[in-house]
């Protein structure tokens, strides 16, 4: 499995979202390979799929994306335990590890 954690340069929710990636893998006990891959021009955002920072993929996917917005270098919002947080929750990025793990 490869993940892929996109973000702007000095994204303010990029701790967190390593601290929850990090700790659904330890919580599957999934082994994958983690990038980290800063993004700071417009066209390469488009161009790999970032939908705000942070983005994370998974295996090529984001299994966040509702919608075929175009990419884009802003602050990415995610709903997450019934309120607005910057980063995904540990148990949505769990689902979204075991998810891809069982269709791989």
């Amino acid at each position: 499995m490869h993940i892929e954690l996109l973000h702007v340069p000095d994204c303010p929710n990029l701790g967190l979202a390593r601290s929850r990636l990090s700790s659904a893998l330890e919580r599957t006990g999934i082994t994958a390979s983690v990038r980290e891959i800063v993004v700071a021009d417009p066209m390469v955002a488009d161009a790999i799929g970032m939908h705000g920072s942070p983005t994370i993929t998974i295996d090529g996917r984001d299994p966040f994306d509702r919608a075929t917005a175009p990419g884009s270098l802003s602050c990415r919002l995610y709903w997450s335990e019934g309120r607005l947080d910057g980063a995904p929750g540990t148990a949505q990025l769990i689902d979204a590890i075991a998810g891809a793990q069982c269709h791989g």
